[in-house]
Order: structure tokens, then sequence, then C-alpha cells
């Protein structure tokens, strides 16, 4: 009877190592599975990061000089404008490149343009002056003749005939600004550029539309400590997002009186 007690206790107690040791062993498994698949995801997402950061992979791996890489694109039908940066450099660009998507051909570069000196940082399409052409709009860095400082600036081009025209290159518009919005606020022809400007005591949001040859002040707001983006939601309102007391806050802005107020609603 003692004999047959210790047996079964001896095998109890080794399917108790046996399944300790499974279950360790399916436990490190598990853990480096886990891992992997976090690594992986991990991959992806940088990978899409990337794609979005250099434009449609189809121009990044087809058209691409050995190098080049896109700072900014923006894809309108089956034509493609962007900031490239032959240098390799991701902060700014160097050249402006127009590709056509030939279907069976791909897509292919059909036009660029030098702007080493311009440093540009971004690129839009919109019609600013409301006769249904869309102009390219560019941010660069760079100074001018009548202002010796180097800063955000705003060229706006036409793309005529295969030729780059100029349309605005005007030396100040917004002050000193950060970031800029494209859409229609104003109930008129043509969309709006909606700038984040510096202030002496903070941000503000500025509103200007095109006026038979230049940009004119529309409205603007009152100063925040830091605004961080701004986006027209719909007609005469604008989301705004800023810093408050070390949080984000969202509030929508509507014009009144040539100024940008507080929406309530």
């Amino acid at each position: 009877m003692s004999l047959k007690i210790y047996a079964d206790n001896e095998r109890r107690t080794h399917i108790k190592r046996h399944t300790i040791i499974i279950s360790r062993k399916t436990y490190f498994i598990i853990t480096i599975s886990v891992l992997l698949l976090t690594v992986i995801l991990i991959v992806i997402l940088w990978a899409a990061g990337l794609d979005r950061a250099e434009g449609n992979w189809k121009i990044y791996k087809t058209s691409l000089k050995k190098g080049e890489i896109i700072i900014d694109a923006i894809v309108d039908s089956n034509t493609t404008y962007a900031i490239t940066s032959k240098a390799g450099r991701r902060d700014y660009g160097d050249t402006l490149v127009i590709f056509k998507d030939k279907a069976k051909d791909g897509w292919t570069r059909m036009y660029e343009n030098d702007f080493k000196d311009l440093k540009p940082w971004r690129i839009d399409l919109a019609d600013l002056d409301g006769d249904q052409e869309k102009e390219i709009i560019t941010a660069v860095c760079k100074s001018v003749h009548f202002d010796k400082r180097k800063k955000n600036r705003l060229f706006v081009f036409n793309y005529i005939d295969e030729k780059l025209v100029k349309k605005w290159t005007g030396s100040q518009i917004a002050g000193d600004w950060t970031d800029y919005a494209v859409g229609n606020f104003v109930p008129m022809d043509g969309s709006e550029l909606i700038f984040i400007r510096k202030t002496d005591s903070g941000e503000r949001v500025s509103v200007y539309y095109w006026y038979d040859f230049g940009f004119l002040l529309f409205a603007e707001s009152r100063d925040y400590a830091e605004i961080t983006d701004v986006s027209v939601t719909g007609e005469g309102r604008i989301l705004m997002t800023y810093k408050k007391t070390n949080k984000m806050q969202k509030l929508i802005l509507k014009a009144q009186d040539g100024r940008l107020v507080e929406d309530e609603k």
C-alpha cells in the first residue's frame, strides 16, 4: 500500500515538474513571439511614415534619382507636385519636380526646377484667385532683397505650357509665421491662406485672401501662447489647436467685424 502511494506521489511530482517546464517554455515562446510581432509592427508603421513623408511609392521607386528623397508632395489626379532633395536632406528640399502617371510607363518625371537657393519645405495646390485654375503654393525659407533675415516665406506659381511661371513671390505676408493651411473660409471665389503668425506675446491666426495682384488681410485672432495647427472646417469656421496650461486644446474660430473670435456654440 505504501509503495503504491509513493509511486502515485512520484508520478504526480513528475507530471507537475513536466507541466512547469512546458509552461515555462510556452511562456518563453509567447514572449518571444510578442516581441517579434511588436518589432514587425514598429517597422511597418515606420515604413508607412516614410511613404507619407516621401510621397507615392511608385514615384519613389521608379522616378527619383539616386539619393533623392521627397520632402513633401501633393497628388492631383494623374499629376504629382513634389519638393525633393537631391542632397538627401529631410528638413529642406532643393528641387520642385512634377511627375505624370503615364499608365503603362508609370510615374514619369516631366518637369523640374532648381530651388536650392529657396530652401523649400512644403507644397500645396489651390485655386487662390477663383479662376478655376490651381496655383502651386510653396513654403520656402530664405532672405530677400528688402529683408535679409532667413525666415519662412510663401511663393506662388502657375504651371503653364510645361513651364513654371511666377504669380506671387512677395517678401512679406503674415509677418513671421511658422505654418499655414489652405481652405475655403470666405464666401467668395478662390481659397484663403490661414497662417500661424508669431507675435511679441505669443501666436495668432491670420487669414489672407487674393485680391487683384496680391494678398490682403481678411481677419486675425487674438494672441494665444502656442498654436500648433489650424484647418478650415467649413465656410466661416477654423479649427485651431493650441496649448493652454500645458495641455492641448481645440476651439472653433469665426470671423466677426474683421476679427477671428471664438465660436461659443
